[in-house]
């Protein structure tokens, strides 16, 4: 009986020594991020920062090629966030991970925004966001000295040229404000220094009409062109984009048509074929998150057009329209903002 004891119990020493031993083994507690599973220290060690966070430069210019890299180590795996933000444009980008340090090959910024503005020439404001509350936001600048061109499809227009005959605002009901039309001031420019801004209120001249229509903005052709440029003929890759923006005024609807010559004159007149969006509700897009831009993309195709029309595209109508059915009275103003026209080939405008 004593002999067996003695056995037990060496069995049982022997079997906490291999324990130990298992969770003394390198693909336990190793510093490397090539191991299946989480980490001991990832799981319950604290979190520090073994390097600080640093800019791979000072300045950047996106049109030269340049690239933005940045560094940091830490005591653990953990989520981080780079978030860079424009200090003149409000432009946001974020470059996000899951490691234990930043270097050039996870942590790199080409000068692209996530979302609309995009940036300009300015200073950046660049942080580190640790998912860790007790963790330090560290900071750094970074001046864009050449912003990043989005080199896609063909640019409609981005409302930077003074061109009242490119770009007429149709005020048919004398219901748009005075600042409508060209503006720089009510919203943050999504691309340049301009944007477009339709805003007004329904039956604000004859308040016993039932009139839902606000006003529209008419764009044409360069005077060098009949028609627009397009990438590609085939309605379906061929897309129309735009960033529209929400001011969160509840009852807006925007409209955006296609006109398309149908007496081959090469110029819009009132009979010419549109081809509609149908209503446009920001509450429908799947990125909604209230007032700021969103980029509309949709194919020609989607608007009904043919390969033979979509190559006479004389006008592009941006439309504002109240949700007159439940407006209150006395109506409240509704409005939108346009910016960066483009069409693009095989798909949609990317950020």
């Amino acid at each position: 009986m004593t002999r067996l004891v003695a056995f037990s119990r060496h069995v049982w020493r022997t079997s906490v020594l291999v324990l130990v031993a298992g969770l003394a083994l390198p693909g336990c507690d190793s510093t490397s991020d090539d191991v299946d599973g989480p980490l001991i220290t990832d799981l319950f060690g604290p979190f520090f920062f073994v390097e600080n966070f640093a800019v791979s430069r000072p300045a950047a210019d996106f049109t030269a090629g340049d690239v933005v890299t940045f560094e940091a180590e830490f005591s653990k795996q953990i989520n981080w966030t780079v978030e860079l933000t424009g200090q003149e444009s409000g432009a946001v980008a974020r470059v996000e991970g899951f490691s234990r340090a930043l270097n050039s090959r996870n942590a790199r910024w080409d000068g692209r925004a996530s979302s609309f503005p995009f940036f300009r020439n300015e200073t950046v404001d660049v942080a580190l966001l640790i998912d860790d509350p007790e963790a330090e936001t560290q900071r750094s600048t970074l001046d864009v000295t050449g912003a990043f061109v989005y080199n896609q499809g063909i640019e409609i227009t981005s409302f930077e040229e003074d061109d009242a005959t490119r770009s007429i605002l149709r005020n048919f009901e004398f219901e748009l404000t005075d600042n409508s039309g060209f503006n720089s001031v009510d919203a943050p420019v999504a691309e340049g220094e301009r944007f477009f801004l339709l805003r007004g209120t329904d039956n604000a001249t004859n308040p016993a009409t039932n009139n839902f229509f606000v006003g529209l903005a008419e764009i044409l052709p360069s005077t060098e062109l009949d028609y627009f440029e397009i990438p590609t003929t085939i309605p379906e890759d061929l897309f129309f984009n735009a960033a529209l923006y929400n001011f969160g005024s509840e009852f807006t609807i925007v409209i955006l048509e296609v006109v398309v010559d149908t007496n081959g004159n090469g110029e819009f007149n009132p009979g010419d074929a549109i081809f509609s969006s149908g209503d446009i509700r920001f509450e429908d897009f799947e990125d909604f998150e209230g007032p700021g831009w969103y980029l509309f993309s949709r194919s020609l195709a989607e608007f009904g057009l043919s390969e033979e029309q979509v190559q006479q595209i004389v006008a592009i109508r941006p439309v504002l329209i109240s949700d007159n059915t439940v407006q209150p009275n006395p109506r409240v103003p509704v409005d939108f903002g346009i910016d960066y026209l483009t069409f693009t080939d095989g798909g949609p405008f990317e950020l």
